[in-house]
């Protein structure tokens, strides 16, 4: 008699590899601002990998820009191509309740690791995030870089931290009509990545913000936020400088000058977004207590920016322009146009010049900003860019008068998945 048959040994599922492309018909909802995965795994398109039970996701990400500025007046930077952001992402979602994400940026040939965080989701309401990560301050810092309307961010944006190292709780109430955050952070100083603190006090940083209109049949109104952010703590740190679009520093405190003491940070803030409009409206007013050898001052720093675009062919969101066809000439989609426009200002304290802090002859103490911007969108986060702005200065020469105005073109060549 024949041996009975031997069952087979059952063979493990593969892991599959799931890759997403740009569909380009979706438009997502407005994400909120303090919004961090795992509301990435759905939105957009994605490249990525998937455990066969679907308790591990890993999801890869990568943004390129290329720019080029041109400097149309004589006091300007220096006319140049350059490699403006180089950054491959990889966000991960482990088991139910845990998710990660890693970036660096190897723009300029520097490695730097921009963002490393964690995120322990048990419920939307209340999460914590750990890690080195956007502190939930500057309205426009927390948007992405592939999703800002000009290549550079505003004056604005110098005032605020932009990455920092700590630990905050945070959620999303009533999906999103309510967004919390509150966080104890090392402490960066204005615009710059914390690495390391530099001394044993901590920042403690927070933010509200409000999308009323969420749970109405109001259509128009959903895309309505409002809110508040703030920071204090001490700080303990080497002198800043404030620059321009273009880069070009207009603003420098006195070699000699150190941040030490309580800084305090307070920053209304909104956007709106409907169809084919947004706008953006922030004002951050900060408070720093500043030293030298002979005297010490409180120094009050004041800015607001103001930018709205308008586009055919796609939509206004906070994540960008989601562009409804992307470019495909044989099926005559050419994807989405986009029109924008921005004003800035950005004002130091007379205590800065008058204590000795900084120079007029060499420090602009008002630097104000407006700038126009046109975009071809081929695709969601892909774009050609080309963008005018001027700024001019209150002090900054050599003579004591006002400093020669700043224009520029800059041009951007994005790619991103």
């Amino acid at each position: 008699m024949p041996p009975p048959p031997v069952a087979a040994a059952p063979v493990a599922a593969p892991l599959p590899l799931v890759v997403a492309l740009p569909p380009g018909q979706e438009t997502p909802r407005n994400p909120r601002p303090n919004e961090q995965p795992p509301a990435k795994f759905n939105h957009g398109s994605k490249f990525q990998l998937e455990s066969a039970d679907g308790q591990h996701k890993l999801e890869f990400h990568a943004l390129l820009d290329v720019d080029g500025r041109w400097f149309l007046t004589d006091k300007g930077g220096v006319d140049t191509w350059l490699v403006r952001r180089a950054r491959p992402s990889l966000d991960g979602k482990l088991f139910k309740y845990f998710d990660f994400t890693l970036q660096p940026d190897f723009a300029g040939s520097k490695l730097q690791l921009l963002d490393a965080y964690g995120n322990l989701h048990f419920w939307s309401e209340v999460q914590l995030r750990f890690g080195k990560m956007k502190p939930p301050v500057g309205l426009e810092r927390l948007q992405s870089s592939r999703d800002t309307l000009f290549p550079e961010t505003a004056l604005t944006t110098q005032l605020v931290p932009n990455r920092d190292v700590g630990a905050e709780l945070h959620g999303n109430i009533g999906n999103g009509t309510v967004e919390w955050a509150l966080g104890l952070f090392d402490g960066a100083p204005d615009y710059q990545v914390g690495e390391q603190d530099t001394n044993d006090s901590k920042d403690v940083e927070g933010r509200l913000f409000f999308q009323p209109f969420i749970p109405t049949e109001i259509a128009a109104l959903r895309g309505l936020g409002l809110g508040v952010a703030g920071t204090v703590g001490n700080e303990q740190g080497a002198p800043v400088q404030y620059q321009t679009a273009g880069q070009t520093a207009f603003f420098s405190y006195a070699s000699n000058a150190v941040q030490l003491g309580r800084r305090t940070l307070v920053s209304p803030q909104a956007y709106y977004y409907a169809g084919p409009f947004g706008a953006m409206f922030e004002l951050v007013r900060a408070n720093e207590h500043w030293v030298t050898p002979t005297t010490s001052a409180n120094i009050g720093l004041t800015s607001w920016q103001l930018s709205a675009g308008v586009t055919v062919g796609g939509e206004e969101t906070w994540r960008g322009v989601q562009v409804k066809r992307p470019v495909d000439f044989e099926e005559g989609a050419f994807g989405a146009f986009e029109l924008g426009a921005r004003y800035a200002s950005l004002r130091v304290g007379d205590l800065a010049f008058e204590r000795g802090f900084a120079s007029r002859n060499g420090s602009a103490q008002l630097a104000t900003e407006w700038g126009v911007v046109a975009t071809w969108h081929l695709a969601t986060w892909n774009h050609l860019r080309l963008a005018y702005e001027h700024t001019s200065f209150r002090g900054g020469a050599p003579n004591g008068g006002d400093r020669k105005a700043e224009s520029m073109l800059d041009t951007r060549f994005q790619v991103a998945f």
